[in-house]
């Protein structure tokens, strides 16, 4: 599983840098209104006692230690989720993650590119995909507004030298006051894949950095904005691609920041 996490103060915002990312174990299934769903426990030493289990269709569910919620979305052979933890008072978090059948090192090729692509037009269908998130500004009288994100991928994976390279367009950020979407940020993505041990053999996974070119708008980040992006290749030959993304403005005064899940799928 590849993971990311946001803090959110009252009034600022950032990506963890502890490493102390939340688990998820799979508990089952439940029966919601008729339809079938997909249910996770929770474990965080520093967010829960671990026994919040949790129906991935973004329902609220109480605990003595707030409120959670997760959100699946599904392609093919790898799934990608969003989930967050409100406490009563304190830090609140949001978290993104991607899993699923990843595609063995040796089934890779060592030569030729890939280019993977999630169009938008559906985020979580199975043959669209997309890239979606949330992004954060404090608000300037103590409180953070939220913007919701929606957008395209596409990304080139050298099979050869293992070069990653994408960007994440056609962005927009919805507020979740209601108001309508506007343009955001373009989103450039540079790293590499590499092979990564499992208990069942290496598996092809992805990993660099994130930045962008700046934006204007309530939501829009600047030029120096930063960030990180992990995933991995996704079905027996790599047809599908799922990563985890983060971009914040780091350090400056009432700095903005986002996180976020792509889905892409081989072309």
């Amino acid at each position: 599983m590849n993971n990311a996490e946001i803090g959110l103060a009252s009034t600022s915002v950032a990506p963890e840098s502890n490493g102390s990312l939340a688990t998820l174990t799979y508990e089952g299934t439940q029966t919601v209104n008729g339809s079938t769903v997909l249910t996770f426990k929770i474990n965080d030493g520093t967010l829960s006692p671990g026994d919040v289990v949790i129906p991935a269709n973004g329902t609220s569910v109480s605990s003595a230690s707030g409120q959670y919620a997760l959100a699946l979305a599904n392609l093919n052979y790898g799934v990608a989720g969003i989930w967050t933890h409100t406490p009563a008072s304190g830090t609140a978090y949001l978290g993104t993650f991607t899993a699923g059948y990843q595609t063995p090192l040796a089934a890779v090729p060592t030569t030729g590119t890939g280019t993977y692509v999630g169009d938008g037009s559906a985020v979580g269908s199975p043959t669209a995909g997309g890239v979606t998130g949330s992004v954060y500004a404090p608000s300037g009288s103590g409180t953070i507004v939220v913007g919701v994100l929606a957008g395209q991928a596409n990304l080139t994976v050298n099979f050869g030298s293992g070069a990653v390279n994408g960007s994440l367009t056609n962005m927009t950020a919805t507020p979740t006051s209601g108001a309508s979407a506007t343009p955001w940020n373009n989103v450039t993505l540079t790293g590499t894949m590499s092979g990564t041990s499992t208990p069942s053999g290496s598996v092809a996974t992805l990993s660099g950095s994130t930045s962008t070119s700046g934006a204007s708008g309530s939501f829009g980040l600047s030029s120096s904005a930063a960030g990180s992006f992990a995933g991995a290749l996704y079905g027996p030959n790599g047809q599908e691609l799922g990563a985890v993304w983060t971009l914040a403005e780091l350090g400056q005064l009432n700095g903005k920041a986002a996180i976020g899940v792509i889905g892409a799928t081989k072309q």
